[in-house]
C-alpha cells in the first residue's frame, strides 16, 4: 500500500500510496511525523530519520493525496486518506532502515568490533585479509563519515556466537560488506582472537570532485551538521585535511554548492588537532539574509577507491594507474617538478632514493595530474627535505600494457604483462579498437594505428592471442594481466604494434594537465540531494560539461557510481531530472557494458558531439 520511490536506496524515496485503485503521491499538507512512523516501520526500514536539512526526490505527475496517521495503525493502508486536488508538493521521506551491522566496544558508535547480522544472530568477521578498504565500507554503511584505521587482532575485544565473514575483498566503493568478496558466509580459519574492527573519522566532505575535497559536515551530538564558513581559514582546513589522511590544505575558500542547512557549527583549530571535534565548536543557527555559508576545502592528495592495493609499508608496492597515497613536489619551478614527498602517518617525509626509477616516477606523475615522467633524480637537485625519511622501499611496477620500440611510450611493439614476465600479441585479430583500449590504458589519447608485421622490431618469449575477451576495455585488459592470456601460435615476426595520438614528444610530459586525456576525464554529481546522486558531469579542456541522454541506462550509472566512489546505480533519470545544467555537452550517446573503469572508456561520440539540448542532460542515483 505504501512504497518509496526514486531516492538513493530502498529506505529512502518520494512517499507513494496505493488508493482507490491506483497509485498517488503523498501531499506534505497533513504530513507529520507519526505518519513517516507508520511508512518506515510497515517498509521495514527502522524510525525517520533525524531531519538535517531539506530532501528533495523530485516531483511526479501522480495524483495527489493527503495522509493523516494516528493511534496504533500498522499500516497507511488504515490511515486517513483522501484525494487532494489543489497544488500539491510531494513527500520526501528518508529512513533510518535496519542495517545488519554494528559496532560494539567502541569509544562511540562509530568505532568498535565490527558484528554483522546472519539468521538472526549477530557475529563478528575476522581480520584475515581486513584493510582500510574494507573499514571504509563499514563506515559508510554507519554513515560515520570515512575510516580512519582498520584494527585487529580483537582490538576491541573478543566477540562470542559465529564469525560470519572472513576474507574479506573490498574495493571500497561497496555500500555493504556482504558486496564484497568474501568466504562463503560462517566458513572461516578464525578465532575471535582475530575479530576485525573500525575507527571512522565522523567527518565527510559532500558534492566534491573526489574523496579529498567538497563541502564540511562533521558528525556531533549526534548528527551531522555543517561547518560555517565564519572564521573559517588555512587552520582548520588543515585539521579537516590531517583527519581525512588526504595531506595538505591547497584551499580553504572554495565552495561546492550548499545543502540549506539552518543549523551547524562555528569551528575554530589551532591547526595542530588529530580531530575537527577537538576545536572549539560553537552552535550557529542562520538567520534570514544571513551571508554565512558551509564551509569547503581541496585538499592536496585525492584518494580515488580503486583496487585494493598491498600496504604500503611492504618492502614492494605494485601501483596501477589509480595508485592511492599523498604525494607532492617540493622546490622546483612548478608543482610538476621537484623533491618527491610522501604523507604518512600524520606527517610528510622524503623518500629514500635507493631502487627509485622511472617505473615510481610515473606513478608519481599520473598521481598529480602531471601527466608522465620526463627526467628523473636520485640527487639533492631539488634541495634538502626536512623532518621525517620514509626508510621503506617503494618500488612501482609498470602497468598492464607497455609499448616498446618506438619513438615515445605511446608507439611501439605492444607487450602484455602476466606477473613479472611481459609477452608479444599475435597480429592476428589485431584491430584499431584493440589498439585504442592499449592508448586507454597508457593514457596516451587516440590510437591512430594498428599494425602488424612486428613494425616496431620483433620480440622475445611467449607470444599470446588478442582475443577479444581480454582487449575489449581496460578492465578487461587488467583482469586478463590477472589471470593470464590465451598463448599464440605465431611467431615474433607477426608482433602486433599500436601508435597512439598525443603531444609532440618535444614537450615535456610533466606539462601535459590530464583534462587534455580524454580517458582521465574527472565526474562530478550535481544538483543531487547528496553526494552520489546528481547531474553527470565531465571535466574536459578545463571545463565543466554535461552528458546527453541518448543511449543512456543503468549500466552507464554503473560505471559512475563506480568511477565515484559511490557503489552500485540504482536507477539512471535522463530528461534534465536533476535540473539544467549549463556550458558545453560534452558527452553523447554513451553505451556502456557496465564493466569499464570509467565512463570515458565507454563507447561514446567525440568530446562535444552531439544533437543534444540541456533539457536531455543525464543523472545518476548511486
Amino acid at each position: 500500500s505504501v512504497r518509496l520511490y526514486n531516492g538513493t536506496d530502498r529506505c529512502s524515496g518520494r512517499v507513494e500510496v496505493y488508493h482507490d485503485g491506483q497509485w498517488g503521491k503523498v501531499c506534505n499538507n497533513q504530513w507529520n511525523q507519526e505518519t513517516a512512523k507508520v511508512v518506515c516501520k510497515e517498509l521495514n526500514c527502522g524510525v525517520p530519520k533525524p531531519i538535517q536539512g531539506p530532501i528533495n526526490y523530485g516531483e511526479s505527475n501522480l495524483k495527489g493525496v493527503t495522509a493523516q496517521c494516528s493511534g496504533s495503525v500498522t499500516s497507511v493502508s488504515q490511515c486517513t486518506l483522501q484525494d487532494y486536488g489543489g497544488t500539491c508538493e510531494g513527500v520526501s521521506l528518508s529512513c533510518a532502515g535496519n542495517p545488519p551491522l554494528r559496532l560494539i566496544n567502541g569509544t562511540d558508535r562509530c568505532s568498535g568490533r565490527v558484528e554483522i547480522r546472519h539468521n538472526d544472530q549477530w557475529g563478528t568477521v575476522c581480520d584475515d585479509n581486513w584493510d582500510i578498504r574494507d573499514a571504509q565500507v563499514v563506515c559508510r554503511a554507519m554513515d560515520c563519515g570515512s575510516a580512519q584505521t582498520a584494527k585487529s587482532s580483537a582490538y576491541f575485544g573478543q566477540g562470542e556466537g559465529d564469525i560470519w565473514l572472513d576474507d574479506m575483498d573490498c574495493q571500497g566503493n561497496e555500500t555493504s560488506l556482504l558486496h564484497c568478496n568474501h568466504a562463503r558466509l560462517g566458513e572461516n580459519n578464525c578465532g575471535h582472537g582475530e575479530d576485525a574492527g573500525v575507527i571512522c573519522s565522523g567527518i565527510r566532505l559532500m558534492n566534491g570532485t573526489n574523496q579529498c575535497s567538497g563541502r564540511v559536515e562533521f558528525y556531533h551530538n549526534n548528527q551531522w551538521a555543517p561547518a560555517y564558513n565564519l572564521n573559517w581559514g588555512t587552520k582548520e582546513a588543515r585539521v579537516v585535511c590531517r583527519e581525512m589522511n588526504c595531506g595538505d590544505p591547497v584551499e580553504s575558500s572554495s565552495s561546492f554548492g550548499q545543502a540549506g542547512h539552518q543549523r551547524g557549527y562555528r569551528v575554530n583549530c589551532i591547526g595542530t588537532e588529530d580531530f575537527v571535534t577537538q576545536c572549539t565548536l560553537r552552535e550557529y543557527t542562520k538567520s534570514n539574509n544571513d551571508p554565512a555559508e558551509e564551509a569547503a576545502v581541496i585538499c592536496s592528495a585525492p584518494t580515488v577507491p580503486s583496487a585494493k592495493l598491498p600496504d604500503l609499508h611492504a618492502q614492494t608496492v605494485t601501483c596501477r594507474a589509480s595508485f592511492t597515497g599523498n604525494v607532492k613536489l617540493t622546490g622546483g619551478a612548478n608543482r610538476c617538478e621537484g623533491r618527491v614527498e610522501y604523507f604518512d602517518k600524520k606527517q610528510w617525509g622524503t623518500l629514500c632514493s635507493e631502487a627509485w626509477d622511472v617505473n615510481d616516477a610515473s606513478v608519481a606523475c599520473k598521481q598529480l595530474d602531471c601527466g608522465r615522467a620526463h627526467k628523473i633524480t636520485t640527487q639533492n637537485e631539488y634541495g634538502l627535505g626536512n623532518g621525517h625519511t620514509w626508510m621503506d622501499q617503494i618500488e612501482c611496477r609498470s602497468l598492464e600494457v607497455r609499448l616498446v620500440n618506438g619513438k615515445d611510450e605511446c608507439a611501439g611493439r605492444v607487450e602484455v604483462r602476466r606477473g613479472d614476465t611481459w609477452h608479444t600479441v599475435c597480429d592476428q585479430d589485431w584491430t584499431l579498437s584493440k589498439a585504442q583500449v592499449v592508448c586507454d590504458s597508457l593514457q596516451c589519447g587516440t590510437a591512430v594505428e594498428a599494425l602488424g608485421g612486428a613494425h616496431f622490431g620483433q620480440g622475445t618469449g611467449l607470444v599470446v592471442e588478442a582475443c577479444d575477451s581480454c582487449f575489449e576495455n581496460v578492465t578487461t585488459l587488467q583482469q586478463c594481466s590477472l589471470k593470464g592470456f590465451r598463448s599464440s601460435s605465431c611467431g615474433h615476426e607477426r608482433d602486433a604494434t599500436a601508435v597512439c595520438a598525443v603531444a609532440s614528444s618535444d614537450l615535456c610530459r610533466t606539462e601535459i594537465p590530464a583534462f587534455l586525456i580524454p580517458s582521465a576525464a574527472q565526474l562530478r554529481l550535481v544538483g543531487g540531494p547528496r553526494q552520489c546522486s546528481g547531474r553527470v558531469e565531465v571535466l574536459y579542456k578545463g571545463q565543466w560539461g554535461t552528458v546527453c541522454d541518448d543511449e543512456w541506462q543503468l549500466a552507464n550509472g554503473d560505471v559512475v557510481c563506480r568511477q565515484l566512489g559511490c557503489g552500485h546505480a540504482v536507477s539512471a533519470p535522463t530528461s534534465a531530472h536533476f535540473g539544467r545544467g549549463t556550458g558545453p555537452i560534452w558527452l553523447d550517446n554513451v553505451e556502456c557494458t557496465g564493466q569499464e573503469s570509467t565512463l570515458t572508456h565507454c563507447s561514446h561520440n567525440s568530446f562535444g558531439d552531439n544533437n543534444c539540448g540541456h533539457g536531455e542532460d543525464a543523472g545518476v542515483i548511486c
